[in-house]
């Protein structure tokens, strides 16, 4: 049986044909609303679009989705232990030590986010740091430590890895597609009646198909993004920690706990667990899996134990 370090080589290589998958179907649709409109502007006006959404994603989307899960920065003196914790991994990555952010809700959870490693931060929840259990001195006990060390060392894998500019160019490739389907639409209504012959008939019945799937294909693929990158984030962390046990106690925890976290759909798939629990609920059918933010818990906690 594969291992959690076999498998992560080929969870990248994965990604990046996925990530081709995306740029084929964009260009696909974009060649068939080009012809069947007689337009090839459309598709040059989505890419202009879309590279405007790009360049305000990487420069404001760290600030964007901070205040999207009404995050706020914590104090070093507020919680010493903890960003003393995420110094010392961040050191042993080798990386600048994040900021570290706080969310005032009683659900364990955490993220990463950031253009790039020198602008990077990490967030938790109250809810992951109310789950420690602390020794008399005020220091989270050795098996809570290792748990938490665990959590932090996924999300610094996620930073070191560029994660959240994969996961930006995901949203960016799925608001191209939107923004081709949105523009073909409206393009509809101005074509010509009078071209009605088979072949533009066909590629008119091919866009239309199109126009109707792409949006699920390319949801389908920024999903299969998220849920490989967390399987890679979770071998880095286990490698950086050397005790992969503490990351698969952390995620037990996490799964048990009953609370939902309340933020927007958009911003889900950067949690180490799904805010939502979709992906704890036990057995569920293949179809429906394929539109979590998050592979199951259960996998993720095998593949730890199988090192």
């Amino acid at each position: 049986m594969a291992n959690l370090y076999d498998s992560s080589k080929r969870n990248i290589l994965k990604t990046w044909f996925l990530l081709f998958g995306f740029a084929t179907l964009i260009g696909g649709l974009g060649y068939l609303l080009s012809r069947v409109y007689d337009n090839p502007g459309i598709f040059y006006l989505a890419i202009i679009l879309s590279l405007t959404q790009v360049w305000v994603s990487y420069w404001f989307s760290k600030d964007i989705i901070l205040r999207s899960v009404r995050a706020h920065k914590a104090a070093k003196e507020d919680n010493p232990y903890i960003s003393d914790l995420v110094e010392n991994l961040a050191i042993t990555v080798g990386l600048p030590t994040p900021e570290l952010y706080v969310i005032d809700d009683p659900a364990p959870n955490a993220f990463a986010t950031g253009r790039n490693p020198k602008n990077s931060v990490i967030c938790i929840t109250t809810g992951l740091i109310n789950m420690l259990s602390y020794t008399p001195d005020g220091t989270p006990d050795l098996k809570s430590k290792r748990k938490l060390e665990g959590v932090l060392a996924h999300e610094l894998s996620h930073i070191k890895n560029y994660d959240i500019l994969l996961s930006s160019i995901a949203v960016t490739m799925v608001g191209i597609i939107s923004i081709m389907v949105n523009i073909g639409a409206r393009s509809s209504h101005s074509r010509s009646r009078d071209d009605d012959s088979s072949t533009s008939a066909i590629i008119g019945i091919l866009a239309l198909v199109g126009m109707i799937l792409a949006p699920l294909a390319a949801t389908l693929l920024q999903m299969a993004i998220s849920r490989k990158r967390e399987y890679l984030a979770d071998s880095s962390a286990a490698i950086i920690t050397r005790f992969p046990e503490g990351l698969a106690e952390a995620l037990e925890d996490i799964s048990r706990d009953e609370h939902k976290l309340n933020v927007p759909s958009n911003v889900q798939s950067l949690f180490i667990a799904s805010p939502v629990k979709s992906d704890v609920q036990g057995k569920r059918k293949w179809f429906m899996g394929l539109f979590d933010t998050h592979p199951p818990i259960e996998e993720r906690i095998k593949l730890l134990r199988s090192v």
